[in-house]
């Protein structure tokens, strides 16, 4: 199941950033369909690192910052910078305290994702994702 959720990540990454220049980078990229949470290091359209991890139900959110932070400190390691940015898709949109958290935690803006195509979430983001790029091509 891993695999499947990377690459509806990786088809996420088309989508369009809420409020936020696309050019934004570097960036990372959180996806999180049912307990799998997966990370995407973007430098500017380049795919640094890619991170799928099943998250345990007692752990969850606080688990899922955890990932991050260690994700974070790759960025500055390898990238010599740190991530300008966290986008966030499939959380649901009641989680402004989580993202407000998560802004503070990192000192970074945090956004959504969005697509011409519907509202992307935890189990369709993948599917609009793909549909952006084929617009878009």
């Amino acid at each position: 199941q891993c695999g499947f959720v990377t690459l509806s990540a990786l088809s996420a990454l088309s989508l369009k950033t809420e409020g936020e220049p696309e050019q934004t980078s570097p960036a990372v990229v959180a996806k999180l369909s049912g307990n799998v949470l997966s990370l995407c290091l973007m430098e500017g359209k380049v795919v640094r690192m890619v991170r799928c991890v099943q998250l345990h139900e007692s752990g969850g959110l606080e688990e899922a910052t955890d990932l991050m932070a260690t994700t974070f400190a790759y960025a500055e390691d390898e990238l010599g910078a740190r991530p300008k940015i966290l986008r966030l898709c499939g959380l649901p949109r009641e989680s402004d305290d989580l993202r407000q958290a998560w802004s503070d935690e990192f000192g970074l803006p945090v956004t959504g994702l969005h697509s011409r195509f519907g509202t992307p979430g935890a189990y369709n983001s993948g599917l609009y994702g793909y549909l952006e790029s084929m617009e878009a091509s």
